[in-house]
Order: structure tokens, then sequence, then C-alpha cells
């Protein structure tokens, strides 16, 4: 065993340059590593730590290194002015760069789990880095079985958090990583089965869904699409997403149910469902039909807690109307459109909040009002959230002549809270590659990427040519 570190003396790295043992330090790698040049050996690497948990890495690299590519462990030794550090010779020094497209991540993420389920098999622990792993075209070569312990009896890996851990560095590796795959790798809540067993079953699924999606898409770009996740948070998902075509118009409806109402879902779906048959049927103008669906979703919502009482229901509420170059759009409370244009970008409504009423009266700062408790807090939504007349939600409906090509974007403040500016919404949407479906699902992902606080819904519609 070796011996702990003499005490009051706090543990360092040692710089460039620095001798120890019978080793030179050529470079720092991360917080308690280095590797060492004047050797015949270029591949040495010395680990620092607890000498307890050096020598418990070093027994599980013995332990598995007939079934997986680690590196061997050449001794566990200690200097007198560095403390305790475990030598280890790489099997690959630099692992060359691998460009990953979405069958390459599935498969190294599965082979990452492979290796997971060999140390469970040899009855260790494994918690590692990020960069404890590299993946390369042969595979993943394991740098570091950190956190290395015996397992118990009844124990097992915590699969999720593996994979968690190397998604991190994924999601960085690949920026256009897809939003099946994606939600596989973040972290999540609400969820209780975390073994090897789940989470392989769970990115099983997810490259099903992905090859589906892929196959049905073909080549044909979509014009119209929507996308909703219930988040990394929240256990429900409380928005409703509804598109659909008529005559020469197209249509889209976002709604977010207000979670002071347990059913908030229920009042999404409600609006989302009552608008679209207002919007669909109606024979008015455009604007009149607008501001006609979104007082009728307010009464069928009002309507339905008046038979079933419970708590009061709310929704916000942001619709479409695109015909040509002509944009109708209506919306109740903070769920916003966006235009991003070829050549240019814009925020096309204004939310229903306090902040933002605050703002225009002139009673407050920007920095006041973001720190205030009622920052986020509506003034308008559909449904008897606050009452159940129109004193509260009163529609808004305006009227744009957009010209040339671009996308128009319905959205939840699950994805605007992560990017308000139209600027940063359209930069977001490049990596859907000018595909309403694309950019869809690209503005999910990127919320998600960021937080993914919240239930996140998009709708896009591409107008003109």
């Amino acid at each position: 065993m070796v011996p702990a570190r003499p005490p009051g003396k706090p543990r360092r790295v040692p710089h460039a340059g620095a001798r120890v043992g019978a080793w030179e330090v050529a470079a720092v790698r991360g917080d308690d590593a280095v590797a060492v040049q004047g050797s015949d050996d270029p591949s040495i690497v010395l680990a620092f730590g607890d000498p307890v948990d050096l020598e418990r890495e070093a027994h599980a690299l013995r332990s598995v290194s007939r079934q997986l590519p680690v590196p061997e462990v050449v001794g566990v030794e200690v200097d007198e002015a560095w403390g305790p550090y475990l030598v280890l010779r790489e099997r690959v020094s630099e692992p060359a760069a691998v460009s990953l497209d979405p069958p390459r991540v599935h498969r190294a993420l599965r082979a990452i789990l492979e290796v997971a389920r060999t140390v469970e098999r040899a009855g260790f622990a494994w918690s590692p880095r990020a960069d404890d792993v590299a993946l390369t075209d042969d595979g993943p070569t394991i740098r570091r079985l950190r956190g290395a312990a015996r397992l118990g009896a009844r124990e097992r890996l915590d699969g999720r958090a593996i994979l968690e851990t190397i998604g991190a560095a994924l999601t960085c590796a690949v920026p256009t990583l897809p939003l099946e795959l994606l939600r596989v790798v973040l972290p999540r809540h609400h969820v209780v089965d975390r073994s090897l067993d789940a989470v392989e079953a769970e990115l099983l699924a997810a490259s099903a869904t992905l090859d589906d999606r892929l196959d049905a898409e073909g080549e044909a770009p979509s014009r119209i699409a929507s996308c909703s996740d219930v988040g990394l948070v929240r256990e429900n998902n409380e928005d409703a997403v509804i598109t659909a075509r008529a005559d020469r118009a197209t249509f889209a409806i976002v709604c977010d149910g207000v979670s002071a109402s347990r059913d908030a879902h229920l009042a999404a779906q409600i609006a989302a469902e009552t608008a679209r048959t207002g919007l669909v049927t109606s024979e008015e103008e455009p604007a009149a039909a607008m501001e006609y669906a979104l007082r009728s979703a307010h009464e069928a919502i009002c309507a339905v807690h008046a038979r079933r009482g419970g708590e009061p229901l709310g929704t916000t509420i942001v619709a479409a109307r695109v015909e040509g170059s002509r944009l109708t759009i209506g919306w109740v409370g903070d769920s916003r459109a966006y235009w991003l244009g070829d050549e240019t970008a814009a925020l096309l409504t204004h939310d229903h909040s306090w902040l933002e009423e605050a703002l225009a009266a002139g009673v407050t700062t920007w920095e006041d009002a973001v720190r205030s408790p009622f920052a986020h807090a509506l003034t308008r939504c559909l449904g008897p959230l606050e009452g159940g007349d129109f004193s509260h939600a009163e529609p808004e409906v305006i009227e744009v002549a957009v010209e040339g090509h671009g996308f128009l974007v319905l959205c939840t403040d699950g994805l605007w809270n992560y990017a308000p500016s139209a600027d940063e919404v359209a930069a977001l949407a490049r990596a859907g590659r000018g595909d309403a479906a694309g950019i869809a699902r690209a503005l999910v992902a990127a919320a998600l990427a960021r937080g993914g606080q919240d239930n996140v819904t998009v709708a896009v519609i591409e107008v003109g040519e």
C-alpha cells in the first residue's frame, strides 16, 4: 500500500518540466494527471490522487485488461514533493479525432455501454469523467477507470450517469446531435431505472425512432413542421401544438398551459384544437378569423372548467395563418412568433407579461424588472385562471407582409428563455439546414442542451420559394 501524503501538504499537480520520481513532466492533463517526457516510451501518464483510490483503480485496470483496451498499470509510486501517483502506459497516446455522424454516435454510445457492462461484470464501480474515454474509429479507448471500487453483491453501475458524462463531451463534439440521441445523453429528472439495461433499451428505442423519421422524411424537405418535448426537469408536457393546411393557407398553433393548474395540459390542448377549428372553418377575413378563433378557445376552456370544476385552467397561445407572403398572427400571453428571413430576423409579438408592461410604462428599468419576483408573471392568458371574462384574455392580432424567403417560428418560453432575441433564434435555426422539420428539431435540441428547464414546443412554417 502506498503511504498517504504527509499532513500539511496540499495536493497539487506538477507543472511541465518538473521531476516526479524518475519522470519529467511534459504536459499537464486535467487537474490530476500529467504526461511525461525523457523516456523511450512516450505513452506514460502519471495520475495523482488519494492512495487508496489509486490502488483500487490499479486493481480494476488489471482485472479487466484482458477484456478491454485499458492502460497498462506500470505501478503505484510516491514522490516526496508530489505524493502518490499511478503510473499508466496508455494504449493510444493521442487518439485520432473522429468525425461523428448519427450512426457513429449510436455505435460509440453502444460501445461505451458495453465497456461499462464489462466493468460491472468484473465487480467494479466506475465514475468516469468526460476525458476518461477517447472516441476513435476503432471504438472507445479507456484512459482511466476513475472511481473504481468493489460493487456489493446486489449493486449495479449507474448506467445513466456514465452515459450522461460521456454525452457531455459528445454534445460539444457533435453540435448537431439529433434530438432523439440528445435526449438519451442529457441529464434528466424522473428517471427511475438507471441500470445499464435500461439505458441500452432507451438508446435502441431512440435509434429506431431516428431511423424511422429519416426514412419517412426521404429527400423531400418539409415546409411545415412542429416539435414538442417535455424537457429535462418537468414530469409532464403541458404544451400543445397543431399544424394544418386548408385551401391556400397554412396554420400553426402553439399553447403553453399555465402550471398553476394541475390540468394545464388540458387547457393547452382545448385551446389548440378549438383555435384550429375556428381558423380552418372561418369565412371571415384573416384578422377577424384569428380573433374569433382565440376568443372561441378562451370560451371553450371556460366551459370545460364550468362543467368539471376543480382548479381554474389557463394557457398561453400563439397562432398563425400564412397565405403567400401574408402572415396573420394572434396571441395571448408570452408564447412568441419570430420571422427568420434569409436576410433579416425579427420578433413579431410582444409578451403579455408584467415585465414587458412595466418596461413599456416606464415604471422600472430592465435591471430591476428582471430581478422582480413578478418578472415572468402573465398579464393575459386564456381560460378562467383569473376570473372567466375577457379582462385578462383579450387577444392581440397583427398582419405582416414579409418579403422574400424565410421561416415563421412559433414557440413557447421553453425555447425563448434560452434565446430571447430573433438573431439568437436564427443562429440556432441554422442547424436545421433550411428545412422546417430540421429547424423545429434543432431549436428544441438547443433548448435541451442549454438546460431544458421547461417544456419546449416549436412550430415552423416555410414562407416563399
